[in-house]
């Protein structure tokens, strides 16, 4: 077998395979921002619940990862799907009342407003 013949093997593994290979690869890439997310919070700033919260996440995502190397793949959707659902249900406390500090909508502008977006004296009435 000579390297063309291994890769035209490999492509096709791949492509039969392709479901789990693209199931793989978003989980990895949620897995990295997650980390990220949570490198970025402050420990004493950020409440724990929130830590949590993405650990929860970053578990089903990665369980899901090791689940679909096993003989066990066609739970790898459930994994991702309880870890959205923990993520989710964890909040509702924060979320109870009205949305936490930093996410309310912004109040409406008045047409006026935005004339000067761009800048300039053109633009003035």
């Amino acid at each position: 077998m000579n390297a063309e013949q291994v890769l035209a093997a490999l492509w096709s593994i791949a492509l039969y395979h392709l479901p789990v290979v693209i199931n793989v690869a978003v989980a990895g890439i949620v897995c990295v921002v997650l980390g990220c997310r949570v490198a970025k919070m402050m420990r004493g700033v950020t409440e724990l619940s929130v830590f949590v919260q993405h650990a929860v996440l970053a578990i089903g995502m990665f369980g899901s990862i090791l689940l679909s190397f096993s003989h066990h793949s066609e739970w790898a959707a459930a994994a991702i799907s309880a870890g959205v659902l923990l993520f989710l249900l964890m909040s509702l406390k924060r979320w109870r009342l009205a949305p936490p500090a930093g996410t309310n909508r912004p109040h409406p502008l008045d047409p006026s407003d935005l004339q000067h977006a761009v800048g300039g004296t053109r633009s003035k009435p």
